[in-house]
């Protein structure tokens, strides 16, 4: 005698039920996971004398993490040991311009905590502090985790 057939109603409530749980763990996990970060990335070149201005708008109050990613010559070289040096600002935008409130010396690996305040314009500049030769463009990526 065969077992009576399988219609797939018992399956697939079986399959809802499974799918709530899951669904209902993850909404739990993501409401008791704390803040988001914001992470921007910024990317560009500064030649001699030059500078570049990004800008970046907070969610959140808190300590941002300002790093250089890369710093790459481009049109010039560089000798064995030498280590390119770009300056980095951050403020708030004033025209075209970067009214800095923070500003400092940089190379690959350099990390700045700086303290943000929530829902607010900031500038972010990268340029020559005096150290690049005239014929220089320096290529860089500037990385910002807040939150």
């Amino acid at each position: 005698m065969r077992p009576p057939r399988n219609n797939g109603k018992q399956a697939l409530t079986g399959a809802h039920v499974g799918l709530a749980l899951v669904i209902s763990l993850l909404l739990t996990a993501c409401e008791d996971s704390g803040p988001v970060e914001d992470v921007f990335l910024f990317e560009g070149e500064v030649a001699y004398q030059g500078s570049q201005i990004h800008s970046l708008v907070t969610r959140e109050e808190g300590i941002a993490r300002f790093r250089v990613l890369s710093l790459t010559p481009r049109l010039y070289e560089v000798s064995s040991g030498t280590t390119i040096t770009v300056g980095l600002a951050v403020g708030r935008p004033d025209g075209e311009d970067c009214a800095a409130s923070f500003r400092a010396n940089a190379v690959v690996g350099s990390v700045f905590s700086i303290g943000l305040e929530k829902e607010t314009e900031y500038c972010v500049e990268i340029f020559d502090p005096g150290t690049l030769p005239e014929d220089a463009l320096v290529a860089y990526t500037v990385s910002v985790t807040s939150g």
